[in-house]
């Protein structure tokens, strides 16, 4: 198993819960989605499997290691991650020419959707 969280809860220091008992289960390959709307603790989730932030209780295994227990550059050769509003990211418009099958028609995202791959 790449990816496992059990019981996992986060709560900010003033109390207010954003989530609790998640629990995820990932093999190689596998993707996972996260729906919800505005406000429900979808990056505030990415960011707690993506090691950016301690959850307030539960537990976070990649490749059967504590992730909180690795450190970031240890977590980081384990798992990818890219947040929704990155401060060096820059779309350019070179490349995206043209209205053939995949062409983004001029149009060009503010920001990427936040994603999380486990490696392996």
């Amino acid at each position: 198993m790449i990816m496992e969280v059990k019981d996992l809860s986060f709560s900010y220091p003033n109390g207010r819960r954003i989530f609790s008992g998640v629990n995820i289960s990932l093999e190689a390959g596998e993707i996972l989605t996260i729906l919800g709307p505005n406000g429900a603790g979808k990056s505030t989730l990415l960011n707690c499997l993506a090691n950016l932030l301690k959850p307030s209780g539960g537990e976070i295994r990649m490749d059967g290691k504590n992730i909180h227990a690795i450190g970031l550059r240890e977590a980081a050769k384990i798992l990818g991650y890219v947040h929704q509003t990155h401060p060096r990211l820059r779309l350019q418009r070179a490349g995206f020419r043209g209205d053939g099958p995949g062409a983004l028609s001029g149009h060009i995202p503010k920001a990427l959707s936040g994603g999380l791959c486990p490696r392996g």
